[in-house]
């Protein structure tokens, strides 16, 4: 084989490399449009569902959106009533001297912490807030804090 020869076959299968990525990528494409139609179609098939509710009997149809709207109703007010259980705790833990842990101390230094680690119940230790912020491992996050309170004497 000539030097010519093999530079042709080299190009040739660079260009071969180039159209197989180019085939993998128009095959991802087609995967995700698919994808998307198949979804899109659904969301069809559903608002049809829906139109034929309607459209059959649409005096039912509108009681039901007004049983959902209280639902609703109630759903919120309920909420309401938690968010005002929730205020009212959260002012009787300030008021005990825990802090939110939305808010940071003013000071570096170790404090009493209540935390969750991944979103499980909460536990009560130390942790190190510096002015970056904890000083906490990853997964943690600090619900409230307070400063370490002074341990009464020993008698």
């Amino acid at each position: 084989m000539t030097a010519k020869e093999i530079e042709v076959m080299q190009k040739a299968l660079v260009e071969i490399e180039r159209l197989r990525e180019e085939n993998r990528l128009v095959t991802e494409q087609n995967r995700l449009l698919n994808e998307e139609l198949l979804k899109s179609e659904r969301e069809i098939e559903r608002l049809d569902w829906e139109l034929d509710a309607v459209q059959s009997d649409p005096t039912a149809e509108v009681e039901r959106l007004r049983e959902d709207g209280k639902i609703l109703a109630q759903s919120v007010t309920e909420l309401e009533n938690i968010r005002a259980k929730l205020l009212a705790q959260l002012s009787t833990s300030r008021q005990e001297g825990w802090q939110p842990g939305s808010e940071k101390p003013e000071n570096d230094g170790e404090y009493l912490v209540a935390y969750r680690y991944f979103g499980t119940r909460p536990v009560i230790g130390t942790a190190y807030f510096m002015e970056r912020g904890w000083n906490v491992q990853s997964g943690v996050t600090i619900d409230f804090w307070m400063p370490i309170p002074n341990l009464p004497e020993a008698k």
